[in-house]
């Protein structure tokens, strides 16, 4: 049989959105389907074997790649390596055997203990990045709230109670299934400011991995004391470029203090894995031959997380002079896989001119509201301030 849509992940788990709902994955767009429950995290048994995720499993193992894995599919088709192919690479700390027998025999219905969990655990973040949402950033929340003639989203979100894990029904869960973990995701918001992650790793088995993924601003953490406990801890920093352009998207951070903070971050945990993941859209591309090079001091190989929305910070909003221009940068990496990688996200762009302007009206908003003065031509001159002659 091919296994061509196994994705060992609905066999062992799922991800706590910030909201408290449920979702597949961290990358699934199960969250947007219009046509399904929504269920809370509080009815966990009940949404693993619901109807609807029992009939979402009886599609991958027909070989369907079902729509709420989009994300997948396109990055593979475009021979970029998807959270999938990632979960089923043998880095991680299970063994998809059992999953992949229960995918194989066509098997529906969840019948084995909760081996995976990915927690969003509420929006509370102390940056405000560029391509990030009030879904994952409470200052986010606040600056669309106190701006609503320019963004017209907050309404969608300051009805939501991102309180949730300090609840008692919080705790009960994390009694009734830590146990069983064999590892732990954490995302954000921003982790190591997060009250509410101590609770779960004090009822987490000490040879559970655990994932933080972090924006490497806080150096003095309890949770990072925590983090010492554990046999195996995976830090991910979101590091998007250097600098200036830094300062710009990971806002108001600042770049030296987050190069300090990686050092830091290796003498803190020792025996802890690290991983940079940098996004890959108009913004970060700017200046990706400089990031690039200069974070590889910290790792041989890093993660690229190619950004989809909003769709117009993709690359699909650059236009095709820029794109020119970006190529020449990406020729100056030096790490060769990695510009590999990342010519071909650039390459399989589509130019939407629509994205472009949409670009260009955000950029400005974000000037006017944070009191900023960034341009993108700064970073293609004098080649793009030619064109604009």
């Amino acid at each position: 049989m091919k296994t061509k849509t196994f994705c060992p992940i609905p066999y062992m788990g799922g991800c706590v959105r910030p909201d408290g709902y449920l979702s597949v994955c961290c990358v699934s767009k199960d969250y947007k389907d219009s046509d399904i429950e929504q269920f809370f995290y509080t009815d966990f048994d009940k949404w693993t074997n619901s109807e609807q995720i029992q009939n979402f499993r009886k599609d991958l193992a027909n070989g369907i790649e079902h729509k709420w894995c989009e994300r997948c599919w396109v990055n593979e088709k475009n021979k970029n390596k998807s959270m999938r192919q990632g979960y089923i690479s043998g880095l991680y700390p299970w063994d998809v055997k059992e999953a992949l027998n229960q995918y194989k025999q066509k098997e529906t219905v969840f019948n084995s203990q909760i081996k995976f969990l990915d927690f969003k655990l509420g929006n509370l973040c102390n940056l405000m990045c560029v391509m990030c949402n009030p879904h994952s950033s409470s200052r986010i929340l606040t600056e669309r709230i106190k701006n609503p003639d320019i963004f017209l989203d907050a309404d969608k979100f300051k009805n939501i109670d991102y309180t949730w894990p300090e609840t008692t029904d919080f705790l009960k869960f994390i009694e009734q299934y830590g146990h069983s973990l064999s590892y732990v995701k954490f995302t954000g918001g921003e982790p190591l400011i997060n009250p509410y992650i101590l609770n779960v790793l004090d009822r987490l088995n000490k040879k559970c991995i655990v994932n933080i993924s972090t924006n490497g601003t806080v150096s003095d953490s309890a949770i990072l004391t925590k983090l010492q406990e554990f046999e195996n801890v995976w830090i991910t920093i979101s590091v998007d470029a250097v600098d200036k352009l830094y300062n710009y998207i990971r806002y108001p951070s600042n770049y030296d203090n987050i190069h300090k903070n990686i050092i830091k971050y290796q003498k803190q945990i020792p025996h802890g894995v690290f991983d940079i993941a940098v996004t890959i859209g108009f913004v970060s591309l700017l200046d990706i031959d400089n990031t690039i090079n200069k974070l590889s001091q910290f790792v041989n190989d890093f993660t690229l997380i190619k950004v989809n929305s909003p769709k117009f910070l993709s690359v699909n909003a650059i236009p095709e002079f820029y794109a020119e221009v970006i190529a020449e940068k990406i020729k100056n990496i030096n790490n060769q896989n990695v510009a590999k990688r990342i010519d071909n996200i650039l390459s399989n762009r589509k130019f939407d001119n629509d994205l472009y302007l949409d670009f260009l009206k955000y950029i400005n908003n974000l000037n006017k509201v944070r009191k900023l003065n960034f341009n993108h031509l700064n970073y293609l001159s004098p080649y793009a301030m030619q064109d604009q002659s």
